[in-house]
């Protein structure tokens, strides 16, 4: 049963306290499992990378290897249960030789969800409010085992101490509970949820709820807004706007909710959407765009949007700063170098150099999406990018859309780095000694795409330097080969004179605050 039926059948919202705890059962007619959503594959996808990280033992990554092959090659397949089940098992046998035991598949097959992720107080202020988050326990896959005596799932976040939910042996089905929390202000709830068996943590990830007041007309109020903007606002340039839109529809999906594949932080981000709605409708640039710290935007990048995630460091006014900008492969998203790829190592290493990190999602399908080219140009005209000192890195399909945009203007990008994947370069283009690092995994199906394009980028008068990482396959080749593309880039970044600000945004006070943090 997927999350926004269940929601229709329990009215939590505005529901009086309880106890700190409340299990409720549900009938046998609930119990299938639920195909894994965006949220949970990625969570699994952080989990392998976290053990994989920590692994420095060649015979335990080479034995994960398979399972993790598996893994990608069920992505493509559509086969989204399987896709988690392999990630499980490739975790597993990072961690023991004898691989994934029933315990193991049993945590990891394990899914807690909250059921409503915005929680709206009551108008009447006089009415009593105690904030009731109900949970759904599930299973990403069917053939896990039954858990054993002792397991319990673990909340840290709910109050002083931490809170355990038994799970009994005959017990392994979708359940239904609810957890009060111990505040009822408006704000972002971040909380730890663990795994535990017999005292031992098995897993652990975080999540989020929020409280927003009067939510549903603070959005209809906004949308009114953008909606009655000034007709001089070109709404093919307006990052603020394109940005407040793509926001309501992350707020929308998660009070419906629907899988959104990275919680957003709710009361946040909609006083964010008040805020951009404001620049809208004065026709002027928000500071907030270009303000140090991380950010969601939503570009506008010709005939359609593009989403991007932003980190920009901490830098003296008017200098302009490297961009790195590092594309997703097939079916991915703009949240995967900044959560996975690992665990946000891209983002990582360019703000400890102080250089603007860019990635962009909405090109998991080829031929579809913006070009890499059209979503700089989108970012340069609010970010204070050194347009001599921009880098591109693409795993994958997005090593062909590096390529492409290569091909395309040679001589704008100051180095690239397509990692497991091909491309072409069109007839008669010189890269006249464009610096380029090709990478693959020696057991990676995408090593032979890598080894092409290598000759192809020769061919073009690249000057390529070339490296295969093994054990390594395609997806932990990102995390493996990241440091040694960031040092490939040091070797060119070139220091220039900074150029001053423009006086309009120098003026205002808002320049003062810092970026929203919008994940």
């Amino acid at each position: 049963m997927s999350q926004l039926r269940l929601r229709n059948l329990l009215p939590f919202r505005g529901m009086p306290f309880v106890p700190a705890l409340l299990v409720v059962l549900l009938p046998a007619t609930l119990l299938a499992a639920d195909p894994p959503s965006r949220l949970e594959l990625g969570r699994r996808v952080q989990e392998l990378e976290s053990t994989w990280l920590a692994t420095t033992d060649t015979e335990a990554r080479a034995r994960a290897v398979p399972a993790i092959t598996n893994a990608i090659r069920r992505w493509f397949a559509a086969d989204f249960v399987g896709v988690a089940r392999e990630l499980v098992i490739g975790e597993a046998i990072l961690r023991q030789a004898g691989g994934a035991t029933a315990i193991d598949r049993w945590a990891g097959a394990l899914t807690v969800t909250p059921v409503d992720r915005i929680l709206t107080p009551p108008t009447d202020p006089t009415q009593d409010f105690s904030p009731l988050i109900a949970f759904r326990v599930g299973a990403a896959f069917d053939d896990a085992p039954e858990p054993a005596t002792g397991a319990v799932v673990e909340f840290i976040g709910f109050g002083k101490a931490p809170l355990q939910f038994p799970i009994s042996p005959g017990e392994d089905a979708a359940r239904e509970f609810s957890v009060s929390l111990p505040d009822s202000a408006p704000g972002d709830y971040e909380f730890t949820v663990r795994v535990i068996h017999n005292d031992v943590v098995l897993r652990s990830f975080r999540d989020r709820v929020s409280i927003v007041d009067r939510f549903e007309a603070r959005v209809a109020e906004v949308r009114g807004a953008l909606l009655r903007a000034p007709s001089t606002v070109d709404a093919a340039r307006s990052p603020e706007l394109s940005t407040a839109n793509g926001l309501i529809g992350l707020l929308r999906a998660t009070d419906y909710g629907l899988d959104v594949e990275s919680p957003i932080r709710s009361h946040e981000q909609l006083a964010r959407v008040e805020r951009l709605a404001e620049h809208v409708v004065a026709g002027t640039r928000s500071p907030e765009l270009s303000a140090p710290g991380d950010r969601w935007l939503r570009l506008s990048t010709g005939k359609t949007t593009t989403p991007c995630r932003v980190r920009v460091p901490t830098h003296p006014e008017g200098t302009k700063l490297p961009l790195v900008v590092g594309v997703h492969g097939m079916g991915g998203s703009e949240n995967l170098f900044f959560e996975a790829h690992g665990l946000g190592l891209g983002p990582k290493l360019a703000s400890e150099r102080g250089w603007i990190f860019a990635a962009p999602g909405g090109l998991g399908t080829p031929g579809m999406g913006a070009d890499i080219g059209t979503i700089i140009t989108a970012l340069e005209s609010f970010l204070p990018v050194d347009r001599n000192q921009i880098y591109l890195i693409g795993r994958s399909l997005g090593a062909a859309r590096i390529i492409a945009a290569t091909s395309a203007e040679p001589t704008r990008y100051r180095a690239i780095a397509p990692l497991s994947g091909g491309g072409a370069i069109a007839g008669g283009i010189d890269l006249a000694g464009l610096p380029a690092f090709v990478a693959a995994g020696k057991e990676d199906f995408g090593l032979g795409m890598s080894m092409g394009l290598r000759s192809i980028l020769e061919q073009a008068n690249a000057a390529v330097t070339y490296k295969e990482y093994s054990p390594c396959e395609h997806m932990m080749l990102v995390p493996d080969s990241l440091p040694d593309v960031f040092r490939f880039f040091d070797g060119l970044v070139e220091k220039h004179v900074p150029v001053p600000a423009s006086g309009k945004e120098s003026e205002t006070d808002e320049k003062k605050a810092t970026a929203d943090s919008d994940h």
